[in-house]
């Protein structure tokens, strides 16, 4: 009777100290403790009265741990993860259009709720806010990710659309383009510290069960000028990141006045991007003099013969420049497409400037064709390997 009670924490919810009151302070830190849920928890025995015993349970601010994803379209139950967490927590999110229901609690650390995200959220992460009934709360601006999930079936086309940041993204499947159903699962990556060729947020295109489109999707990104930072429009293209090679151009064009950028690939399970070409020296406008300072062995690339543009014909002549072999050094170039056919094979001399020019003819006396292609350059140094596009 008249007891009062103390209980004093920090942020980390290490105790400090615990009183009762009952005309002076009783120290009863001993009997504090916190459970698994981050609950305090306080017993001991009444100053006033034999054999009374009293429990304090105090819950403190919620903490988050995990969430799963939100997929656009779909009403799917997620599961919220964390500690901290009550019966009655309320959750929400700042993306107006992502609407809740209600949410099913089962333990102090974790919570399912039933989530509906329209097609207008914008991919990425979106801020959660779990709220609980005594006014405490948490918010995360990193561990909700909305992504969006598609079945094609087999043989038929379709179109994949979503927001981001910059604006609506779209993936173009043709007819035919894959012979099983496949499920197809799109979200945003961050910009990779240090990457100076990715230009804003990437696209990470996944398919389950995971077979390759036989024919070329086509795969359209947005930019925006500040992401730009002053690099030319039209000195851009689509690529998709190589753990080996890097980034790795695809045949692609630039809608300045859209501010998209649209590809055509068949590479599946790998990250997409806006990027600065991969220019060499030059005419090129990479490593040299007048440069974007993006070092690389091949310029133009892509090739685009007729354009008129820094990336139609070198100023040593019509074709592809093969850079850094070295001055006046023996190589032998080999071009294969990306079924591994040979295109074309010499053995040559860099010149002066440690360059070969390819003329772009194949094997038999033909223009190659518009697409992708590997090179592989082995001379006096450590052998080199890359791939350029050509698009006419």
């Amino acid at each position: 009777n008249n007891d009062y009670f103390t209980i004093k924490y920090n942020e980390n919810l290490n105790i400090i100290s615990t009183a009762a009151y009952d005309g002076g302070l009783i120290d009863i830190a001993n009997s504090a403790r916190v459970d698994n849920d981050d609950n305090v928890i306080i017993t001991g025995q009444s100053y006033s009265a034999t054999d009374n015993y009293f429990t304090i349970k105090y819950n403190a601010s919620p903490r988050l741990t995990e969430v799963s994803a939100l997929y656009i379209g779909e009403t799917p139950t997620i599961s919220i993860k964390g500690k901290g967490l009550l019966a009655d927590t309320l959750v929400s999110f700042d993306d107006p259009e992502i609407s809740t229901g209600a949410v099913s609690w089962l333990s102090g650390q974790q919570l399912n709720m039933a989530v509906t995200p329209s097609t207008a959220v914008i991919l990425g992460v979106t801020t959660i806010i779990v709220t609980n009934s005594n006014g405490e709360y948490a918010t995360s601006t990193t561990l909700a990710y909305t992504r969006l999930r598609r079945t094609v079936l087999a043989g038929q086309a379709a179109t994949i659309n979503a927001m981001t940041r910059v604006g609506q993204i779209t993936a173009d499947i043709l007819t035919g383009s894959f012979p099983d159903q496949e499920t197809i699962t799109i979200y945003t990556v961050p910009l990779v510290p240090g990457d100076v060729r990715q230009i804003g947020e990437a696209l990470q295109f996944n398919v389950a069960p995971s077979s390759p489109p036989v024919i070329n999707i086509s795969i359209k990104l947005r930019y925006s000028l500040e992401d730009l930072a002053g690099y030319p429009e039209s000195s851009l293209s689509l690529a998709y990141y190589d753990s080996d090679d890097g980034w790795v151009g695809v045949p692609s064009s630039v809608n300045t006045s859209e501010k998209s950028v649209t590809g055509l690939s068949k590479a599946i399970n790998v990250k997409y991007a806006v990027v600065k070409e991969a220019e060499g020296t030059g005419g090129g406008g990479g490593g040299g003099p007048g440069g974007s300072g993006i070092p690389a062995k091949v310029y133009p690339n892509p090739y685009r013969p007729g354009s008129g543009g820094r990336f139609d014909n070198s100023p040593k002549g019509e074709g592809i420049v093969f850079a850094g072999l070295g001055a006046n050094k023996p190589v032998k170039l080999t071009i294969v497409d990306l079924a591994g056919q040979l295109v074309y094979q010499k053995s040559a001399v860099a010149d002066s400037d440690g360059e070969y020019l390819w003329d772009t003819k194949t094997v038999s006396g033909g223009e190659a064709a518009s697409g992708v292609y590997i090179y592989m350059i082995k001379g006096s140094g450590v052998p080199q390997k890359g791939k350029f596009s050509v698009i006419r």
